[in-house]
């Protein structure tokens, strides 16, 4: 009865980190073509793409050796592979780690 409806519709009381993407992942993984991946692929994008920028900026944008050597590898690891391999390996390969939810909550400012 009450214990029930609290179980269904309440949170988890073991709330994730907000870097942590493994539920976002989960996600992705097991409804690839149904309505709630359509609804969070853009965030996915999001975080991804500010993460990938923040590769960029703590290099240094004036450093311009550096610049050409970052792009080059975008270009070969995310572009050139495009969906050749799962985005999460693209990326890896081109940061060197998985992608974290860092930059995108502090492009918002949500990382108070």
């Amino acid at each position: 009865t009450q214990r029930r409806i609290a179980e269904q519709y309440l949170p988890p009381v073991d709330i994730p980190a907000k870097s942590d993407m493994s539920l976002l992942k989960v996600i992705f993984e097991n409804n690839a073509g149904g309505k709630r991946t359509s609804q969070y692929r853009y965030l996915f994008s999001e975080i991804m793409s500010a993460d990938a920028f923040q590769v960029f900026k703590d290099a240094g944008f004036r450093n311009e050796q550096e610049m050409k050597r970052i792009g080059k590898k975008f270009r070969t690891a995310i572009l050139e592979k495009a969906s050749a391999c799962p985005a999460e390996e693209s990326y890896r390969d081109f940061g060197g780690n998985d992608s974290s939810a860092d930059s995108f909550m502090r492009r918002c400012g949500l990382d108070k």
